[in-house]
């Protein structure tokens, strides 16, 4: 008889652990436990917010881009921001990571944002996978 796991990474149908993954950067949420709460402001993308909200905690953005429209949230349109960010190549990453506080970035390696991090000394590689970082701003 197989026991049930008491962890709070998903599962297959068969009990095994799901398998770390751009959508379910499990890595990614596994070394942020180790972290404060309190002192986390997590950067994420359309691709892994959903998982690391499932996981307890507050992201930038995720598979829901109508939750963050002007008329729902009230303050600006976080779909837009999002789109330029992923879009325009001299976006300013810096002074967006900035104006947020954002201490940790969960970022896609095919994404502009990842060009701006992977060799910036101002951040520190924490986990570094096939499909995704996530880099502590130093």
């Amino acid at each position: 008889m197989s026991q049930a796991c008491s962890c709070n990474r998903l599962h297959h149908s068969d009990g095994q652990h799901a398998q770390d993954t751009l959508n379910s950067p499990i890595y990614a949420a596994d070394y942020l436990d180790g972290v404060n709460k309190e002192e986390i402001v997590l950067f994420t993308e359309f691709d892994n917010g959903a998982y690391m909200a499932f996981r307890g905690y507050d992201v930038y953005f995720h598979a829901q881009p109508e939750l963050y429209g002007v008329d729902i949230n009230g303050k600006k349109d976080i779909y837009e921001e999002y789109q330029s960010l992923i879009i325009e190549p001299d976006f300013d990453y810096e002074s967006f990571i900035e104006a947020y506080g954002f201490n940790y970035l969960c970022i896609a390696k095919n994404e502009n944002m990842y060009q701006h991090v992977k060799d910036n000394e101002g951040y520190e590689i924490v986990v570094d996978t096939d499909d995704y970082v996530l880099a502590k701003k130093l």
